[in-house]
């Protein structure tokens, strides 16, 4: 919204002060436009007609209003420039009483309130001089000059009857509305008829009487921000059935069939020969053609209703160029009603059979409070970048999330192959570390990895920075692992206060071809 700037000691013009209110006026109009529809449409709130207490041809109008598109300032008055921008008006309208007019005997007749907005210059009511304005007398400085001006632009409604051709009962049509104006409410009346009464009075709309047509416009009455979502008025939203429906919770039945309602546990099969995108899944004969599909489908596509998940994937290369910070594999999150890990599945006997290969870019990532068990794969993903902005090669990466690794192989890897950040928690049962990488396990920024009991074979690995290190909070639990093979590199490493646990077994436990060390607050024991 803009606003005038008035300087110390300036004097203030009339100008200044006008404009100020065009500011207002402006901004309460977009303001208006935003709330009653997020477009430029017009509504009316109030007008609300009834019969009159004595019954006759009128109709009473409760005071309302209307917001219509209109000039901000259609034309110049005093210091009020003409501006002829497009802005939501809003026009009053005082309670009042309209008069109709019946056709002759044996005809019918439509009868149409419509509305519309219109500025008008008026003396303000209650106005103590009635317009009457004293203004700077140049002659004589010391007697102003009474003018008699207007002293208010007002924003109305502007109400009026219009009526169908009268024709033979049965055959009647109703006016089109105006153009430029609204329709409000629609009244049918007959030859010789003498009173109206509230249930004659429809509000316009398609098909509400005899001959309305099926295109009539509907009356744009604003129900209200809650009204609107619960009364069922024409053009709104639905109509809830607080009746028939438990209160308080939407009972499954009632929603829209988004999601499938789950019995049993679900497996869903992925096959990159034999499989399509466009497949259900639920057999190994329709199967996805990529694990993700299936991913994508557990998280949209089913409410698990406490039973379990499996995604299993036959032999074959999953073959993904992601780019950096993509993955070839990514859950995110707890599917609706999963009470337990999402199982993925591989070749648990031959993990060197399923291949998830990830081409400048990651492998597998959980967050977001994932829970997943990997079990039967190989993977890898090339690239080289430990950054957080634009991070490639990491084979699986678990932040703030919970992911449980057993018979896997993780292969070449440009940054880290199992990585923990980020409050996540992985614990490895069994692994087999293989290829080039500069950490094969690590723990950084909060995360946690546990080897506890575990087994980990680094026949045939070369790591470039650690083979286990931990970093900035990181930790990595060690106890009872069992160690088999010795990697080309530095064992372990523990800085910036991150932390290697493994109850004081003697040192060398961890192997590596070089000596492990640690700095600035990192602690081994």
């Amino acid at each position: 919204m803009d606003r005038t700037i008035i300087d110390p000691m300036e004097q203030m013009r009339d100008f200044d002060f006008v404009m100020f209110e065009h500011d207002v006026l402006v901004a309460l109009g977009g303001l208006a436009a935003d709330i009653t529809s997020g477009s430029p449409i017009t509504v009316a709130a109030g007008l609300v007609a009834t019969q009159t207490n004595t019954p006759s041809l009128t109709i009473n109008i409760a005071a309302g209003r209307i917001y219509q598109l209109a000039m901000a300032d259609k034309v110049a008055d005093g210091s009020i420039p003409q501006d002829v921008s497009i802005i939501t008006q809003q026009g009053s309208a005082p309670a009042q009483i309209l008069t109709l007019v019946a056709p002759s005997p044996g005809q019918s007749q439509w009868n149409l309130i419509q509305a519309q907005f219109s500025q008008v210059d008026a003396v303000r009511t209650n106005d103590p001089n009635g317009g009457l304005v004293p203004f700077y007398n140049v002659s004589n400085p010391s007697q102003p000059t009474i003018n008699s001006v207007n002293t208010v632009r007002k924003g109305v409604c502007v109400l009026q009857v219009i009526s169908g051709s009268a024709a033979t009962t049965g055959s009647e049509a109703p006016p089109t509305p105006t153009g430029g104006w609204v329709p409000l409410y629609l009244i049918d009346l007959a030859g010789g008829q003498t009173q109206i009464t509230t249930s004659q009075i429809k509000l316009a709309g398609p098909s509400v009487g005899t001959g309305v047509p099926t295109s009539y416009p509907f009356a744009p009455f604003l129900a209200g921000l809650l009204a609107s979502h619960h009364s069922g008025t024409a053009g709104q939203a639905p109509k809830i059935k607080l009746g028939s429906e438990v209160q308080g919770i939407l009972p499954y039945a009632n929603m829209s069939p988004v999601r499938t309602l789950l019995n049993a546990a679900l497996t869903l099969y992925v096959n990159g020969s034999t499989g399509s995108d466009l497949n259900s899944g639920l057999a190994p004969t329709t199967p996805f053609a990529t694990i993700q599909a299936a991913v994508n489908a557990v998280y949209r596509n089913y409410d698990f209703n406490g039973f379990g998940c499996t995604i299993s994937v036959a032999n074959g290369s999953y073959q993904v160029t992601t780019g950096p910070s993509s993955y070839a594999v990514a859950f995110n999150g707890i599917p609706v009603g999963l009470n337990s890990y999402i199982q993925l599945v591989g070749n648990v006997a031959s993990p060197g059979s399923v291949t998830i290969a990830a081409t400048n870019g990651n492998g597998i990532l959980a967050i977001s409070g994932a829970n997943l068990q990997i079990s039967g794969f190989t993977i890898t993903a090339s690239g080289t970048n430990l950054g957080v902005v634009s991070s490639a090669g990491y084979g699986i990466n678990v932040q703030a999330a919970n992911v449980v690794i057993s018979s896997c192989v993780l292969g070449s890897c440009g940054s880290v192959q199992i990585n923990s950040t980020l409050a996540g928690l992985c614990q490895v049962f069994s692994a087999t570390l293989v290829g080039t990488t500069q950490f094969a396990i690590a723990a950084n920024l909060g995360g946690t990895v546990w080897l506890n009991g575990g087994t980990i074979t680094a026949n045939g690995l070369t790591v470039t920075s650690a083979y286990i290190a931990a970093s900035q909070t990181g930790n990595i639990e060690a106890v009872g692992v069992t160690f088999i093979g010795t990697p080309i590199g530095q064992a372990w490493s523990a800085t910036l206060n991150g932390t290697i646990g493994t109850q004081s077994h003697s040192l060398p436990y961890i192997p590596g071809t070089i000596a492990g060390g640690f700095n600035t607050g990192g602690q081994y024991n």
